[in-house]
């Protein structure tokens, strides 16, 4: 993931691609209390809460110098400012956000995304909605119609649901790319599962294209 500098939203400061584990990924597992530093010896750069914030959690993780970051969901525009207060006031860097459920005509869309906009700008944190199915963002087309409308948003790139979801080697990979290829120049943060036509998330092996053709799908997506 590629979170920008917290202070100033829209602008990124850092060149670095930074590797944050997303905390999610072990579920319901119990947290020793060393997991975190095993995740910082590990080489990760930082973690990624999940709601709702565990402010003790974040502490720890701060003390032993990773970047924390968060998610969320804003399914009202009254629901985005608190979010990012809380964010802010934690001392997260950003947050990625699953943003309503994907069924809202379009004025209601562009309330949710002006009130996600106003309150990054008003609390001075990154808000980064996501490329993710049940959210206004799970299609190509209404996404890029968006970010025409909006071009102040930038996103997470969890691609692996419109690489599945919407079928992106059907009716060819380099012309679906092409069509959002303005997304890919608005992308802050990325989500790295890797899906494949039929899964959102799969194993890679050793991460050869050879037998895997979505392998090279997906580093042309991230490229640079």
């Amino acid at each position: 993931m590629t979170p920008s500098d917290a202070s100033t939203p829209g602008e990124f400061r850092d060149p670095r691609l930074r590797i944050f584990m997303n905390l999610q990924a072990f579920g319901d597992m119990p947290q020793s209390a060393g997991g975190l530093l095993a995740i910082r010896n590990a080489g990760y750069d930082g973690v990624q809460f999940t709601a709702p914030l565990d402010r003790a959690r974040v502490d720890e993780a701060q003390a032993l110098g990773l970047g924390v970051c968060g998610s969320g969901r804003v399914n009202a525009p009254a629901e985005a400012a608190p979010l990012a207060k809380e964010a802010r006031e934690a001392g997260l860097e950003c947050l990625t956000l699953h943003v309503g459920w994907g069924t809202e005509n379009d004025d209601a869309a562009a309330a949710l995304i002006d009130s996600v906009l106003a309150a990054s700008a008003q609390h001075a944190i990154p808000l980064y909605p996501e490329t993710h199915r049940a959210t206004i963002f799970q299609d190509l087309w209404r996404t890029v119609q968006f970010l025409r409308r909006f071009p102040a948003l930038e996103f997470n790139g969890d691609f692996s649901h419109w690489y599945t979801g919407a079928e992106m080697v059907y009716g060819g990979f380099e012309n679906k790319m092409e069509f959002f290829r303005p997304v890919l120049g608005r992308i802050g943060f990325l989500h790295g599962r890797i899906g494949n036509p039929g899964c959102m998330q799969v194993d890679i092996g050793d991460g050869s294209p050879a037998h895997r053709p979505y392998v090279a799908h997906f580093r042309a997506l991230r490229k640079p």
